[in-house]
Order: structure tokens, then C-alpha cells, then sequence
């Protein structure tokens, strides 16, 4: 089977896909091309990578030093515990 036949029968297959499967292709093709290592998934299926993690770490990082967060009482309190 040539590269031409394997994209032709992708693009027929991704036609006739539904969703779910689509979303998960979709996710490992953007992993393999972003070439960053996955280290976990979120509940949709669509995969962290130690990229994604640090940039959520970071941003985090800034909330607090901005005082953009809930201490525990805060929370409880919040929540009617």
C-alpha cells in the first residue's frame, strides 16, 4: 500500500468516524505532532502533556502571588460546610 492509498483510505475512514473516536484520533495526532511527552489524560480522553502541566502550574503560581484564591475556610464557607 503506498503513502497515497493510506491517505486516501484515512480520509474515507475519518469521514464515516463518529465523534468520540474522531475526538480521540484528533488527540493522539495533535500529541504525536506537538512531540511532547503525555503524562496523563483528562476525563475527556484528551491527553496532558508535562507542557500543558507546567503552563498550569505556572498560571497558578501568578493567581496566587495575585491573591486570586480561597483559603479552606474560605472554601467551606463557600460550599455551607
Amino acid at each position: 500500500m503506498t503513502t497515497v492509498d493510506i491517505k486516501t483510505d484515512l480520509h474515507q475512514f475519518i469521514d464515516d468516524l463518529d465523534e468520540h473516536f474522531l475526538r480521540a484520533v484528533h488527540a493522539m495526532v495533535t500529541t504525536y505532532l506537538a512531540k511532547d511527552e503525555v503524562i496523563g489524560y483528562k476525563m475527556t480522553g484528551e491527553p496532558i502533556t508535562q507542557r500543558d502541566l507546567e503552563q498550569q502550574i505556572e498560571q497558578s503560581e501568578q493567581q496566587i502571588k495575585e491573591g486570586k484564591y480561597l483559603s479552606t475556610e474560605e472554601l467551606r464557607k463557600k460550599m455551607n460546610l
